[in-house]
């Protein structure tokens, strides 16, 4: 699978795709992507994308037991996988430097830290309604 075009928030802009990440997914955590992407009418990338990068630019970011209890939550899915996802995510400009510092400041490696926020927000965007229909002057 490869990022063949820009998201809609890049299009006409001048920034590309700069690097290509591969995680690992439990089936689990993807079936929940792909689901999140079909109500929302995005790309698998743009969801992990979301959930990545609300958790790199929190600020001041350190383990606490939220973060230490969604870790357990993201291993005990993957020792329980027969199958693991292979999982292509698209990265802009500074996306992956940002990423690599939060994962650092926590200590994680990279797949570690997109599935911690898998399954830190994935399920907060999950539970997000939106209107389909154009905001008028009338209501």
């Amino acid at each position: 699978m490869l990022c063949r075009k820009q998201p809609r928030s890049l299009e006409g802009k001048p920034v590309q795709i700069t690097h290509l990440l591969e995680i690992r997914l439990a089936p689990m955590h993807w079936n929940r992507i792909k689901i999140a992407a079909w109500v929302r009418r995005r790309t698998y990338s743009t969801i992990t994308r979301f959930c990545v990068l609300r958790l790199a630019r929190k600020c001041s970011l350190r383990w606490t037991s939220h973060l230490r209890h969604a870790t357990g939550g993201v291993n005990a899915g993957l020792k329980i996988a027969k199958d693991i996802h292979r999982h292509m995510m698209c990265l802009y400009g500074d996306d992956e430097k940002i990423i690599r510092l939060a994962a650092m400041e926590l200590g994680l490696t990279i797949t570690a830290f997109v599935r911690l926020a898998i399954e830190l927000y994935l399920p907060a965007l999950a539970m997000e309604n939106r209107s389909r229909r154009p905001v008028t002057n009338a209501e």
